[in-house]
């Protein structure tokens, strides 16, 4: 992963730099780790309108599903939530992807899908030196993945403890 440290008011300039960095790679998935109060700042005012809620998109494509149709059809299901977006997907509240019945991996299954256009996905954890967090060691959906992982996924972070390249 590669990862830059930024601040919210250059976030979109970041955001533009990264899809063009990413054409040039197999896929281009763009994870923004924010503070909460960012969060909403993205949402409704910098890149205002165009961020999906997937969690609820997904969740009503879901739940006439039996427990081993979810697992098979999810993939096909992001990768249309992904295909029904314009040239870029904004994906926010992705928190559905680590429901554990679902037996999947959320940054494989975003970073497939992102073979086909730029996907933007506000990640909700954080981020420290070494890995990038979901849930809280312990917890049942807790997912760990160490940065050095993921080649073609680039992080946009603004948060203390991101780390700079």
């Amino acid at each position: 992963m590669k990862v830059y440290k930024t601040k919210i008011e250059n976030i979109k300039t970041e955001i533009e730099q990264a899809i063009k960095f990413g054409s040039f790679q197999s896929g281009n998935l763009i994870l923004l780790v924010l503070n909460p109060s960012e969060e909403h700042v993205i949402i409704t005012q910098l890149i205002a309108g165009k961020f999906n809620n997937t969690s609820k998109l997904l969740s009503e494509k879901l739940v006439v599903l039996s427990l081993k149709d979810r697992e098979r059809d999810l993939h096909n299901l992001v990768s249309d939530l992904v295909k029904e977006s314009k040239d870029i997907c904004y994906l926010s509240r992705i928190n559905v992807l680590f429901e554990e019945s679902l037996q999947a991996d959320p940054l494989k299954l975003l970073q497939h899908a992102a073979k086909k256009k730029p996907i933007i996905v506000i990640w909700p954890g954080d981020i420290d030196s070494i890995s990038l967090n979901y849930a809280k060691p312990g917890l049942p959906d807790h997912k760990s993945y160490k940065l050095n992982e993921f080649q073609d996924v680039q992080v946009i972070t603004t948060c203390e403890q991101g780390v700079s390249e």
